[in-house]
């Protein structure tokens, strides 16, 4: 009897045994999926964190880029080199940027001295820009523009033009030979003198009066600011009047 129960123990305590060792052995493959599902969970998280980290940038590179992705600056008018005669001149252009922008300045250089202006506005990706200047400076006169973006890298764009001022200034005429009023017997004589001009003469002309008509003549000619002339007139008995003029390239007229 005492065989049997020990027996039967025995039995009991095997069993007992060889069901923790399934549970065990459950536990280690339980174990083994969670580390799995564990390693699959980390290697997406370093495929992740790795994707994340390429899109780091370097602050050397940081900057590389930032200088690139400035402000885009046109100025549409006027032309680059453009001569006016107008004093009042109107820049018009525009600036764009994705980060946006939120300052911008301009410039005005001429020979002998400059202005400049600034101001800061509400910030935008896309503007639109109109300078109005009165009173250009004879010469060069440089434009300047410039924006930045909310990082504050700027860009800019430039515009040179020239102005020459409108010309009201006729052409000096000097009659040198023969001297007004003369009384010759001569019927032909030739006039000389010269013609002068601060642009540039481009045409010269001559009139006769006498007591019974008149006649008139003239000529273009290179523009120059200097022009000697030679002119035969024949003569008609009594009195002759004789006039030479020139016009210049403004139509400004002299005599």
């Amino acid at each position: 009897m005492r065989k049997r129960i020990v027996c039967i123990l025995v039995c009991m305590l095997f069993v007992t045994s060889a069901f923790g060792v399934m549970s065990y052995g459950k536990v280690v493959k339980t174990a083994r999926e969670i580390s799995t599902i564990n390693e699959s969970s980390i290697k997406f998280r370093e495929e992740t964190y790795s994707h994340v980290f390429a899109k780091i940038t370097p602050l050397d590179e940081k900057i590389f880029i930032t200088n690139i992705l400035q402000p885009a600056v046109v100025i549409t008018s006027p032309e680059d080199g453009a001569v006016v005669t107008d004093p009042h001149l109107t820049v018009l252009g525009y600036a764009s940027d994705e980060a946006g922008m939120n300052y911008w300045e301009w410039e005005w250089h001429y020979q002998g001295g400059s202005y400049s202006n600034s101001s800061y506005f509400e910030t935008a990706e896309y503007v639109e820009f109109k300078i109005d200047i009165y009173g250009l400076h004879p010469g060069w006169n440089l434009v300047i523009v410039r924006f930045k973006n909310i990082y504050g890298s700027m860009g800019e764009d430039s515009v040179n033009v020239t102005y020459n001022p409108p010309d009201d200034q006729p052409p000096t005429v000097t009659i040198d030979s023969p001297e007004n009023g003369a009384t010759v017997t001569n019927p032909h004589i030739t006039v000389t003198g010269l013609v002068t001009d601060n642009v540039g003469v481009v045409s010269i002309g001559a009139k006769q009066k006498w007591s019974e008509g008149q006649k008139e003549t003239s000529s273009t000619i290179p523009p120059t600011t200097y022009y000697p002339f030679e002119w035969d007139f024949d003569l008609y008995d009594g009195w002759n009047e004789i006039t030479i003029y020139a016009e210049d390239a403004a139509g400004n007229k002299g005599e």
